[in-house]
């Protein structure tokens, strides 16, 4: 699993640019998982920014279990970069974003 993990940070973190990201994650990723990973780091930004998870899971039409295990991996899990103090209140992240 690690060496797993590794390789695809690898490849990830080679990727040079959004243009090029734009056109390798629709060729590695369905469309629904390309959702799911969307809905998951909006979760996060939307808990950073210290939104109440019911509000969450109806801004977004995902279930409360769903927020609650994006809390829960913040809480106990998550690296220092997705808890980084820079994502509260920013919707830079996501032009569109619902906070």
């Amino acid at each position: 699993m690690k060496q797993s993990l590794t390789n695809l940070a690898e490849f990830f973190a080679k990727i040079p640019d959004v243009k090029t990201a734009e056109a390798v994650l629709p060729n590695i990723f369905t469309p629904s998982e390309l959702v799911e990973l969307e809905q998951r780091l909006r979760i996060f930004e939307m808990l950073n920014a210290n939104m109440p998870q019911r509000k969450i899971a109806s801004k977004l039409g995902v279930s409360i279990g769903t927020v609650s295990r994006g809390s829960r991996v913040l809480k106990y899990e998550a690296s220092d970069y997705l808890k980084k103090q820079s994502w509260r209140g920013q919707s830079k992240l996501w032009p569109g974003s619902l906070l």
